[in-house]
């Protein structure tokens, strides 16, 4: 009996001193870092920051993105974007509506954190209004010396240069999908006859990456 209970004994001994696979290739954490092309698609919310003349109110939109992450610490991209549906008021009263197009490329830099990939944004494209004839209001008032003489006579919303900055972060699940948030500023440049439609998005990405470099 007691030859049984030596061998059982040193058969557990020699079992725990025997490294799992587990052990021996523990899974890798999560990187959201390494170089790849991604496709994003992006939910926002815009705070219209209007002036000259015009306020507006805030309007929920869409966005889709597409890049490549050169390295753990610069990706470029290019977007797409509208906040669809920024009504225009002056003096409080409705003059018609803008549901803008904002197409852009932008850099953004890194500060690489595992699964956490917080970043800064700087973009440049260009701001489209979509503003339809129906929309205006013949006679309205909307920059100084400014007003509608006819649907679509004024430029105040013509097709501008536009700049973009800001911030988020993405939080990878795994090392090709992630979920993210950021707040960017969107400025289309505008002259002293023209208004000042810029905004602020507060937005929800979630993110793919197709392919990762094997550094």
């Amino acid at each position: 009996m007691r030859g049984w209970l030596t061998g059982i004994s040193v058969a557990v001994l020699v079992c725990a001193a025997i490294p799992t696979r587990a052990e021996e290739d523990p899974k890798p954490p999560i990187d959201g870092s390494r170089p790849g092309m991604y496709f994003a698609a992006d939910g926002l919310y815009g705070f219209a920051m209007f002036g000259n003349g015009v306020s507006g109110d805030n309007s929920f939109g869409w966005g889709t993105r597409a890049g490549y992450r050169a390295n753990r610490y610069l990706a470029l991209e290019g977007q797409i974007e509208s906040p669809a549906g920024f009504d225009l008021l002056v003096g409080g009263a409705k003059v018609g509506k803008v549901d803008p197009l904002v197409w852009t490329v932008n850099a953004r830099g890194y500060y690489p954190m595992g699964a956490f990939q917080p970043y800064g944004l700087v973009g440049v494209g260009m701001w489209l209004p979509g503003l339809e004839d129906e929309d205006l209001v013949v006679g309205t008032a909307i920059a100084p010396g400014t007003a509608f003489a006819e649907p679509g006579a004024n430029d105040f919303v013509d097709d501008r240069f536009a700049m973009k900055f800001g911030g988020g972060f993405d939080y990878n699940l795994t090392d090709a999908f992630a979920l993210g948030m950021n707040i960017i500023y969107t400025r289309p440049f505008a002259d002293s006859s023209q208004a000042n439609l810029s905004y602020i998005t507060v937005g929800w990405t979630i993110q793919y990456t197709f392919a990762f470099s094997q550094d």
